[in-house]
């Protein structure tokens, strides 16, 4: 599916080049941006000693969104130098409003682009999270540490487990794949299963994407007792991956937060872009 309307989040303290990376990602595909720059309210003092606490939360506000609207009228002036169709807009809320927010307008958008500023809010990241893969059903692509990414990859990597959810994201990622475009299966410990990857693992996979004009590889390896997530990225490093595919909490989301899985992996340190469904 081709990629027309891209959302993003930002703050405002998310910086210039963070904006424009994305507005470069929404040039190359020829999308438009909605751009939401985004502040968090905390709730207002009650109790005892409310009169005391409510000048100071009421200050706090007002000097939180003053700084909301200079990085709206900052990011429209830098988005109007890019020559990209955009919309700003801006959204002052409480944290328990935050997934709601973020899942009703990736509702309207195809892809949603989230950059290191973001990912390292701990504040607000859960709930973009949530409102964003498992509210809204939209990929989400996460921009590494470097700000370097691209829509229009040569060199693609699938994290391939047979799953719903790597399935979902391979078909989002469809609309990226262009003719010749080499793309590499990584099947990390499979099991040939007929019922789940073919008596072959990788191959059912890789006879689909043929059909859609991509060099198709089937790579598979045997983890030896190492993390799955260092073997990816150590793959996608060795195929010189632009983009890594994947599904997104193939596990439960408190197993992944309490054992540690790939999603949260690459969601703490993404070295390449990195493509998540659910």
């Amino acid at each position: 599916m081709a990629i027309r309307t891209i959302l993003s989040i930002c703050t405002a303290n998310t910086p210039d080049s963070e904006i424009k990376l994305v507005a470069g990602l929404c040039a190359e595909v020829d999308a438009h941006l909605s751009l939401i720059v985004m502040g968090l309210s905390t709730y207002p003092p009650v109790g005892e000693y409310a009169d005391a606490g409510f000048l100071l939360w009421a200050k706090e506000r007002d000097s939180e969104a003053e700084a909301l609207s200079v990085r709206v009228s900052s990011a429209r002036d830098i988005l109007e130098s890019q020559g990209i169709s955009y919309n700003v807009e801006h959204e002052y809320l409480l944290e328990a409003m935050l997934e709601d927010e973020i899942a009703l307008r990736a509702h309207f958008s195809d892809l949603l682009v989230l950059s290191n500023s973001i990912m390292k809010n701990r504040i607000a990241l859960q709930p973009v999270i949530e409102g964003a893969i498992f509210r809204s059903t939209r990929p989400v692509l996460i921009v590494p540490k470097d700000g370097k990414a691209t829509l229009k990859p040569e060199r693609m990597m699938i994290a391939w487990n047979s799953g719903d959810e790597a399935s979902r994201a391979i078909y989002s990622a469809l609309g990226l794949m262009k003719k010749g475009t080499n793309v590499t299966i990584l099947m990390v410990d499979p099991v040939a299963r007929v019922e789940e990857s073919g008596e072959e693992p990788g191959a059912d996979l890789a006879t689909y994407l043929a059909r859609h004009d991509v060099n198709v590889s089937v790579d598979v390896l045997s983890s030896d007792g190492q993390d799955q997530d260092k073997l990816v990225k150590q793959h996608a490093q060795a195929v010189q991956a632009d983009m890594i595919v994947m599904g997104a909490y193939g596990h439960s989301r408190l197993r992944e937060r309490i054992f540690g899985g790939v999603t949260e992996a690459f969601m703490k340190d993404p070295t390449l872009p990195v493509l998540m469904a659910h």
